[in-house]
């Protein structure tokens, strides 16, 4: 993929590369109930972090968390209360 693309995400946890380096994103553990709209998260929450300015790890960090937490319940969206709890969570 690096001799190709400047930059790209994986899904699996996560593996990121910011053009430079190559970062490893642990995955989280979760009961998956439903993975309806897994990559869709991770790659909304994703650009939401990397459009800012924020790092890939960081990026890749909260995408991964989002994906897991959307894979938890049923469905393919979080509401608003579910959405803070993520954010509250990995920034800390």
């Amino acid at each position: 993929m690096k001799a190709i693309a400047h930059t790209f995400a994986i899904t699996l946890g996560a593996l990121v590369y910011d053009g430079t380096q190559l970062h490893t994103i642990a995955p989280y553990k979760v009961r998956a109930v439903d993975i309806s709209g897994a990559g869709d998260m991770f790659a909304g929450a994703f650009l939401f972090d990397i459009t800012p300015g924020k790092d890939f790890p960081t990026a890749g960090n909260l995408a991964s968390f989002a994906a897991a937490t959307v894979v938890s319940n049923y469905g393919a969206r979080l509401n608003a209360t579910q959405q803070q709890q993520i954010l509250l969570q990995v920034y800390r």
